[in-house]
């Protein structure tokens, strides 16, 4: 049903001692079957951000960094089936990626559809008008414990907290 792979997201302008910046939410759709909705999903939030500066796109992309939403959102362009190259007027850059190359893990998760699955699948993605400055501790894959996955009497949901301070 394509209703089921509407695009979803919360976008907020704020302004903060005469200073404006907007934080935009998402959670892509989850299944890797459909990849493609995921591309388009990303491209049309960014394409409602193209216009405003000092942003912040942040949520579940569920995506890893060597996917085609992670391609698009970085380098503002892709090459997509049947519709030719998908463009972006900016491109976003990965807090994680700009602080820690990228070696974070945000999810470590074992379950009946997934054996194990250990990846980097959120994101805080910025506009090149802002400044990235600390995250919170970065869980890589040589911390995770090979026994134990989330979520967990202590870790209720089956992602990490990731966060970061931002000088805008």
């Amino acid at each position: 049903n394509i209703k089921d792979f509407r695009h979803s997201y919360i976008l907020l302008t704020l302004v903060k001692k005469n200073k404006q910046f907007t934080v935009c939410n998402t959670h892509l759709v989850a299944n890797p079957k459909f990849y493609k909705i995921k591309i388009l999903q990303s491209y049309l939030i960014a394409k409602r951000l193209e216009n405003l500066k000092k942003t912040i796109l942040c949520g579940d992309f569920n995506s890893m960094p060597d996917s085609k939403v992670y391609q698009l959102l970085s380098s503002a362009k892709i090459n997509f089936p049947y519709y030719g190259t998908l463009r972006l007027k900016n491109k976003f850059d990965s807090v994680y990626n700009i602080l820690h190359n990228e070696k974070n893990i945000t999810t470590h998760t074992s379950n009946i559809g997934t054996i194990k699955f250990t990846e980097t699948i959120d994101y805080i993605w910025i506009s090149n008008d802002i400044n990235p400055t600390k995250t919170l501790p970065v869980l890589n894959r040589e911390k995770a414990d090979t026994k134990n996955f989330i979520p967990d009497k202590k870790q209720p949901s089956d992602h990490y907290l990731i966060g970061c301070s931002l000088k805008i």
